[in-house]
């Protein structure tokens, strides 16, 4: 069977966290992805809801909004790219979950994504 879900703008969190949180002329995702491989998984505790522009599974909500929550004056800037990457990922395990899928474990298949989140390294570990 074929199930799938999708979220209103994965690759635009990325894309609003590399012009918002990076340096002007850091213009890949692979800088991101460089800067959040600086912190350590789980973001010291920061947390990223990756709704800017409302969410439509699996909630529908057009009114939702992104934000940072739970920074201090410790926080990172490799810290809020890294929690930017997390809050996506878990976002699709919320989607994975209400599909009936079971995320409690390793996954023992291959995982098939798409977009350029796939191409990165620590996004996909």
């Amino acid at each position: 069977a074929i199930v799938a879900a999708s979220m209103v703008t994965a690759g635009g969190n990325v894309e609003f966290a590399r012009k918002t949180l990076l340096p002007k002329g850091s213009n890949s995702a692979k800088d991101l992805d460089a800067r959040a491989s600086d912190a350590k998984a789980g973001s010291d505790g920061v947390l990223y809801l990756p709704h800017l522009n409302g969410e439509r599974s699996p909630f529908t909500d057009p009114t939702a909004r992104g934000a940072l929550v739970n920074l201090s004056p410790a926080t990172t800037t490799g810290t809020m790219c890294r929690a930017v990457l997390e809050g996506v990922a878990y976002n699709y395990r919320t989607l994975s979950n209400a599909l009936g899928m079971d995320t409690t474990g390793a996954i023992d298949e291959p995982l098939p994504m798409v977009g350029g989140g796939a191409r990165s390294k620590l996004w996909t570990s």
